[in-house]
């Protein structure tokens, strides 16, 4: 069974662990990958699992050799792809990514190949709720009540949270657009 949700408020020490796994695994991934930051931990003063995301960016996800990053404590659990939004018809390509977890710091790799829609989802989600403080303030009461009204289960939370994202993605779009924002190349 997996872990209970839990979700505690920001910490300030989020970045420095994000910045120490970021530094430990740049000589495991391939040349040219390019590390993020992502998830709820990324956006200031936001309250999230106690989980570090780290986003990968590569040319191609056979370039990552497992071995290197399982001689650096991660995990690799094969067989994971990103949700496909409701409405969208996807090639399966766009959602595929390769999925490591690192027990402690308890953190997440998410490899994804660059230029394809969970590649640039990630970094667009981050950057609207770190641009959006009133956005930011709805997702974070969305996912405490989701918690709260799912007692924690993950299968019930990810249920409802992955449609919020979507959701939350249509103004990202326009602040995109708005703002000229790109794909960062690094954090």
């Amino acid at each position: 069974m997996s872990k209970v949700i839990r979700l505690l408020p920001y910490q300030a020490d989020w970045p420095d662990t994000y910045r120490s796994l970021a530094a430990g695994l740049a000589e495991a991934l391939p040349p040219g990958a390019c590390l993020h930051h992502i998830g709820s931990t990324a956006v200031p003063g936001m309250a999230a699992k106690d989980v570090i995301d780290l986003q990968a960016t590569v040319d191609r996800l056979e370039d990552v050799a497992g071995d290197r990053l399982a001689g650096l404590g991660w995990i690799d659990r094969p067989g994971r792809v990103d949700h496909q939004p409701a409405g969208q018809r996807l090639d399966p390509a766009e959602c595929t990514k390769r999925y490591f977890t690192l027990a402690a710091p308890a953190a997440h790799l998410h490899i994804r190949e660059r230029g394809r829609f969970n590649q640039r989802y990630a970094l667009l989600f981050r950057d609207f709720l770190r641009a959006d403080p009133a956005a930011a303030a709805a997702y974070q009461a969305i996912k405490a009540a989701l918690v709260e009204h799912t007692g924690g289960d993950p299968a019930a939370y990810y249920a409802v949270k992955d449609p919020v994202c979507d959701a939350f993605m249509a103004g990202a779009e326009a602040w995109a657009r708005s703002t000229g924002w790109q794909v960062p190349s690094g954090d």
